[in-house]
């Protein structure tokens, strides 16, 4: 065979192979999630057993005509990723502004609780079952723990910078989903801020009976939020997410999806506030 019939022949299967790597990687979403239980939960005795873990089950399951790939990653990983136009997506993002300039993001593929305010059962409190979080950081007496770099919106994060030279709030760095839950019990700091669903999860955890927390609402936060799916803000991501929209049109209204997205969270899931946000709200956007 002549060499001019051997260029070609290599050029032909170098150009096929090289298409369906493209194919291959235009039909692969890398959906990127970290150890945030009981939303996902990585690892341990309810490893995959998070309320997000089975919510993407579901998405997943829809979405025949791509390949998912799940791979572990931090907050700030996927963030970076994102602002990269690398071609991962995040199964439920709450959507800034800011995050809307690099990211595109789906209706809403998740609601629950809003944070809470969370004390040890057995201290006595003058309070009722709501906080305005701006008065209760003005008394000194009681002491706030929070994880170093956390941020719970700009509404409170503002509220907590107000008073952040005080004595009476805790900053620390760890890695354990329950150690600030785990110092409100044995009496280290008064309160911490926290989803309830993750009051749930430390009972499970620690095989507890008995709960060992107060749990007070915000003023100044809303009841429930709502997260949505983010891809990159690029043709493939607003392709994905079309898709995506697709999917959750057709099932985010089915009891299974219901069910899975209030599990960790069953009671008030099943309270009449939240039926009527996941009617008015969670459905419609």
């Amino acid at each position: 065979m002549s060499e001019i019939p051997l260029k070609l022949l290599f050029n032909f299967i170098f150009f096929i192979f090289i298409g369906f790597s493209i194919e291959s990687l235009s039909n692969t979403i890398t959906w990127q999630v970290n150890h945030a239980p009981p939303v996902t939960i990585l690892k341990g005795e309810y490893k995959d057993q998070g309320f997000l873990d089975k919510i993407l089950e579901l998405i997943i399951s829809e979405l025949p005509q791509y390949r998912h790939e799940i791979i572990v990653s931090s907050m700030a990983r996927s963030i970076f990723d994102l602002k990269k136009q690398k071609n991962v997506c995040l199964p439920a993002l709450f959507a800034t502004d800011e995050r809307k300039r690099y990211m595109t993001f789906s209706k809403s593929s998740i609601a629950h609780p809003s944070h809470r305010i969370i004390f040890n059962n057995n201290k006595i409190l003058p309070f009722e079952k709501t906080i305005a979080l701006d008065d209760l950081l003005s008394q000194e007496d009681y002491t706030l723990g929070l994880d170093k770099g956390r941020s719970f919106g700009n509404k409170i994060d503002a509220i907590i910078n107000k008073y952040s030279s005080q004595t009476n709030i805790h900053l620390q760095s760890s890695d354990s989903p329950n150690q600030l839950l785990q110092m409100v019990k044995i009496g280290r700091i008064d309160y911490t801020i926290a989803y309830p669903f993750k009051v749930s999860y430390y009972n499970k955890y620690n095989h507890l009976n008995k709960n060992n927390f107060k749990q007070y609402k915000m003023l100044d936060a809303s009841q429930y939020v709502i997260g949505r799916v983010a891809c990159p803000k690029n043709p493939w991501g607003e392709k994905v997410i079309a898709d995506i929209d697709v999917v959750l049109k057709n099932i985010k209204s089915s009891p299974l999806y219901f069910k899975k997205m209030g599990s960790w969270w069953e009671n008030e899931a099943n309270s009449p506030e939240f039926i009527k946000f996941y009617t008015e709200v969670f459905l419609k956007n």
